[in-house]
């Protein structure tokens, strides 16, 4: 499975593309009453955008949540962001696809004219 998003801001565009990876798997409103701090880093914007998603979905899968939205996002540089990640119980939804992995396939981050866009490739 793949998607595209593209946004203005970074911040922007790594929340859009969280909230795309969580619309694959499932298309209800989830409400996010469960928050957690995460601290991700990456050797460049592509990595960092991989790392985030990867960390989304580990926390998904091992403590049964879905992921609801990005509450905060702060860029430390290109290469680390902490940010605060709202979830709920992953059982009170209907899930209809498993993620196995976020792929490097494919992926990009780049900045074309004065939007950034991202490409990922999900393993199902």
């Amino acid at each position: 499975v793949q998607f595209i998003v593209s946004s203005k801001t970074l911040e922007k565009l790594f929340s859009e593309a969280a909230l795309a990876m969580k619309e694959t798997i499932c298309d209800s409103e989830v409400s996010g009453k469960i928050n957690k701090k995460i601290k991700v880093k990456g050797h460049d914007l592509m990595d960092l955008l991989h790392n985030f998603l990867e960390e989304i979905l580990f926390i998904m899968d091992t403590e049964n949540l879905i992921f609801s939205n990005v509450k905060t996002i702060k860029f430390e540089n290109e290469k680390q962001i902490i940010a605060e990640i709202g979830f709920d119980e992953s059982k009170k939804y209907e899930i209809y696809l498993e993620i196995k992995a976020v792929t490097y396939s494919e992926m990009y981050v780049e900045k074309k004219k004065n939007l950034w866009e991202a490409k990922v490739t999900l393993d199902v």
